[in-house]
């Protein structure tokens, strides 16, 4: 089986997005098996009034983008998954308190995988496409 070029991103794109799933999202708590990426992805609905919410939607328009990652609509989904995926954490820091600083930096190690995903879809796409994407 030959292993096409053009596709290699792609398969790199759900290879990291697989990958992210089996890391702890971030790596600041005592049990990070507790917040490994398939419970946030399995959970995220439940933040629904917060702005993670919005970033728990770009899985699904990620999923889109990979389905459609042929047509110029896998483009604009991928590009929505990237502004979707980049509102992580807002809730987090519009929250802080900058008198009182606990924590503001949070290593998320599971999130810098799981925000590779798009960013290697998106080079499958310009790759398929060639000049003829803009």
């Amino acid at each position: 089986m030959k292993l096409n070029l053009k596709n290699v991103f792609l398969y790199l794109s759900v290879l990291t997005f697989i990958i992210s799933l089996f890391l702890p999202v971030h790596l600041i708590f005592t049990t990070p098996h507790d917040y490994f990426g398939y419970i946030y992805a399995s959970l995220g609905w439940m933040s629904f009034p917060n702005l993670d919410f919005f970033c728990w939607i770009s899985n699904f328009t990620l999923l889109l983008g990979w389905f459609f990652y042929k047509k110029k609509i896998g483009l604009i989904f991928n590009l929505l998954t990237l502004i979707l995926m980049s509102l992580y954490g807002i809730n987090h820091i519009l929250e802080l308190d900058f008198f009182i600083i606990d924590e503001y930096s949070l290593p998320l190690f599971g999130y810098w995988f799981w925000l590779l995903s798009p960013v290697f879809l998106l080079v499958s796409q310009i790759k398929q496409h060639n000049n003829g994407l803009f």
